[in-house]
């Protein structure tokens, strides 16, 4: 944060949550004009999100037009504000559907392979096995689908896995994961766009939606 007071920087996008109060205090004595970037926070009321609950719905109602019943969520840290919105999206399209949230059926699982992988392993061990999962990212995803294989569990057979985000290496798993695509591109533009003609003292809550 020193070297951003030297006049070679005009604005300032932070696409993680700083861990303190006193963090938000040492952005704005900078000077710049700044925002967050898909992270909400009570600290702050500056900032453009994704509709990560809507992605999450739309998953859901996926995997209810095919006909499952008992729907999981590999929900992200608790301490991700994304993963709150996604679990929130969750929770609401099960309602919709008239389908149950069941405490075995969400577990939580960070935003890695590992993650995904070792929640997976305890979702497959707990009474009244799933049929579908919706899964919080994409690594995580990688990794349940993992997890699966090695339980003898075959994906889409006997379980679907849906998962928010994107990447290209889902499209090569074998089988292909299944994805809500995430408009990233039209959140940045978006950012940057507000930032430049943002004051440091301006509030903005804006949630950016697009084809997913």
């Amino acid at each position: 944060l020193e070297r951003l007071g030297n006049g070679r920087l005009d604005g300032l996008l932070v696409a993680e949550v700083p861990s303190s109060p006193s963090a938000y205090r040492e952005i704005r004595s900078v000077g710049l004009p700044w925002l967050l970037l898909n992270r909400r926070t009570t600290a702050s009321h500056r900032y453009v999100i994704l509709d990560d609950e809507g992605a999450t719905r739309m998953a859901v109602d996926h995997l209810a037009q095919l006909g499952h019943r008992v729907v999981a969520h590999l929900a992200g840290p608790t301490s991700a504000d994304t993963a709150t919105r996604r679990k929130a999206g969750f929770r609401s399209a099960m309602a919709a559907h008239g389908l149950a949230v069941r405490r075995q059926h969400l577990v939580e699982a960070d935003y890695t392979y590992e993650g995904g992988f070792t929640a997976m392993v305890e979702l497959l061990d707990r009474p009244l096995r799933p049929t579908a999962v919706v899964v919080a990212n994409v690594a995580s995803a990688i990794g349940a689908l993992r997890a699966a294989h090695v339980a003898g569990v075959t994906v889409p057979d006997e379980l679907s896995v849906v998962s928010i985000h994107d990447l290209s290496l889902a499209t090569y798993l074998d089988p292909p994961l299944t994805t809500v695509r995430m408009p990233v591109e039209k959140l940045g533009e978006r950012g940057i766009e507000i930032l430049s003609n943002l004051s440091p003292d301006d509030l903005i809550e804006e949630v950016v939606r697009g084809p997913m």
